[in-house]
């Protein structure tokens, strides 16, 4: 049974993304998914949304973060991305930006304009350290469509987490600079819930209530304890064979008792204009930091989106670096709809595996 949650959690990242899913787009689109859905996995020609993350490199070193590669540096050639971004102006599919921190690329400013110059939707997701009022100045003048930024916490926990007093209130400035400046839905707050966060979540909420033409988004925390890990594992041996991919996320055993105050928080209705990603009720919320989670959703994104790491290697989704194909070798058309991506994609219609349940992505 599909729960209001869950078709909420598509609406909002449907609201959310217009610019990339204008109406008409969606329903067709739309129809186009519910004829190919049971069939070979064969989807659109090409995706609606192409994620990169442009670099591995980060000016931060969070522990909950599912980027970390140890100390080796991916960075594609800036005429890789401009190739990839040229791809994508022939299908008409809008592009996203991330890392590691993108920002630490001085070319990013550039592709960003590139993509919006072939009339691309285009976005950025950064930690905000790095917005400097020329590059905040650049994606105000050259219409980039959405900025994510995220916070660890209230103004204490934040500037405590990336060892820099005084960050909080920079990055205020920056959002409210933007906020100002681009058009609706603005930009957007992402506050990774954790268990060092909750603390100041109120305190936080209550600074960016205020602003207007932000849109204040709770990212669930993606994360997987040793029996989870386990649990994955064998299923995927018993589906697909070994070897299994390692599975991308947070890896810990955390105390449930640390969220106690999130399932109040989202039913409160002074809270009503907040977004959660993935959207969660109260006693889905309860459930997704107890141990054993498992979730019934089903997984849309592998149909309309795709990632594409620093390296160029193409990946069904941000928690299994699972090679599809590689945007250096071959077009990133014949990879989306090749033999393994449609293998994979069938697979996934049958259901999620353990290390799908907390995606933020349901």
């Amino acid at each position: 049974m599909v729960r209001r949650t869950e078709v909420e959690s598509q609406w909002t990242n449907l609201l959310l993304f217009r610019a990339w899913m204008p109406w008409g787009r969606a329903a067709r689109d739309g129809l186009r998914l519910a004829t190919r859905y049971l069939g070979d996995g064969r989807t659109l020609p090409f995706p609606v949304t192409v994620n990169v993350n442009v670099t591995n490199r980060c000016n931060l070193d969070c522990d909950y973060c599912y980027n970390r590669d140890g100390n080796q540096e991916h960075q594609m050639a800036t005429s890789h991305l401009e190739a990839l971004i040229g791809e994508c102006a022939r299908h008409r599919a809008g592009v996203f930006l991330s890392g590691g921190e993108p920002l630490t690329r001085a070319d990013v400013p550039d592709l960003l304009a590139m993509a919006k110059r072939h009339g691309l939707p285009a976005g950025l997701a950064t930690n905000g350290m790095l917005l400097t009022s020329s590059i905040l100045e650049r994606l105000v003048a050259d219409r980039v469509d959405l900025v994510m930024l995220s916070f660890r916490g209230d103004e204490a926990a934040h500037d405590a987490f990336v060892k820099r007093p005084g960050s909080y209130r920079r990055m205020l400035e920056s959002l409210r600079y933007l906020a100002q400046r681009l058009p609706p839905p603005g930009p957007v707050v992402h506050y990774v819930v954790t268990a060092e966060s909750m603390p100041g979540i109120r305190r936080f909420l209550a600074d960016m209530l205020p602003l207007r033409n932000v849109v204040v988004r709770l990212t669930h925390l993606s994360f997987a304890d040793a029996a989870d890990v386990a649990a994955h594992e064998a299923a995927w041996t018993a589906r697909l064979g070994a070897p299994v991919p390692p599975l991308c996320t947070f890896r810990t055993r955390i105390d449930p008792r640390a969220f106690d105050d999130l399932p109040r928080l989202l039913a409160d209705p002074a809270y009503g204009r907040i977004l959660s990603k993935p959207v969660l009720s109260p006693d889905e919320a309860r459930a997704w930091y107890a141990p054993g989670y498992r979730s019934s959703r089903r997984c849309l994104f592998v149909w309309h989106s795709t990632n594409i790491d620093a390296d160029g290697t193409v990946v069904p989704c941000q928690y299994y670096p699972l090679a599809m194909g590689n945007i250096r070798d071959q077009s990133l058309a014949d990879i989306w709809n090749g033999e393994r991506y449609k293998a994979f994609r069938r697979e996934i219609r049958r259901g999620l595996f353990p290390g799908c349940a907390r995606c933020c992505k349901l």
